[in-house]
C-alpha cells in the first residue's frame, strides 16, 4: 500500500507537471516591479515598443529615466547599454575602468559586457559598501524551469587591492566600468 501510495503521488505530480509546463508564472510585461529614487524599474517579458526614453523595459531605457529624473539630458537613440561606457564622454558621463583607482559612487551608471545579451548591460549604483556595489536594473530574470524571479536589484562582490577598485564578476555580467554624470 505504501509503495503504491508513492506511486501515485509521483504519478500525480509528472501529471501536473507537464500540465504547468506552458504556464508562465511571472509577471505580465510593463508590470511595475519596485521604484528606486522615485523611478520605476518594470518586467520586460514581450518585445519593446519605442518610448520616450528608449525601447521599453529594457536596461538602457530605466538608466535613462533614471538619469532624467536627476537633471541630466535624455538619452535615448544614442547607443545600446556598452555605449554608456565606451562611449561615455559624447553622452555627457565619465568613465572610470573596473580595475582603476577611482571607486564607484551612488548614482553612476555601471556598465557590464554580457555573453548571453550582446549589447551589455546597465544600471545604477544604490550602494557602495567595503565589499559590494548594489546596483539597481532593469531586464534582468533569473529563470529555473516554470520559476521566474524578476532582479531589479543585484548585489556585486567590490574589491581594493593596491587601491584598485574591481566588481567582480556575477553569472554572465562582467563590469567594463561605471560612468559618472557630470
Amino acid at each position: 500500500k505504501r509503495i503504491a501510495l508513492v506511486v501515485l503521488v509521483a504519478l500525480a505530480l509528472v501529471a501536473g507537471l507537464f500540465w504547468l509546463r506552458d504556464y508562465r508564472m511571472e509577471p505580465a510585461h510593463g508590470t511595475l516591479l519596485t521604484a528606486v529614487d522615485s523611478v520605476g524599474i518594470y518586467y520586460h517579458r514581450d518585445p519593446s515598443q519605442r518610448g520616450k526614453f528608449g525601447l521599453e523595459y529594457e536596461c538602457v531605457e530605466f538608466v535613462n529615466r533614471w538619469l532624467v529624473a536627476y537633471g541630466h539630458r535624455n538619452l535615448a537613440k544614442t547607443g545600446h547599454a556598452i555605449s554608456y561606457f565606451n562611449e561615455a564622454k559624447a553622452k555627457g558621463l565619465v568613465s572610470y575602468a573596473n580595475g582603476g583607482s577611482v571607486k564607484p559612487e551612488r548614482g553612476d551608471v555601471i556598465t557590464f559586457k554580457s555573453a548571453v545579451q550582446q549589447y551589455g548591460h546597465v544600471g545604477i549604483v544604490m550602494e557602495v559598501g567595503a565589499d559590494n556595489v548594489l546596483v539597481a536594473q532593469q531586464n534582468v530574470t533569473l529563470r529555473l524551469w516554470l520559476v521566474v524571479k524578476p532582479m531589479p536589484f543585484e548585489r556585486f562582490p567590490l574589491t581594493n587591492i593596491n587601491d584598485k577598485w574591481t566588481v567582480m564578476p556575477r553569472r554572465s555580467f562582467t563590469c567594463v566600468g561605471w560612468s559618472r554624470p557630470r
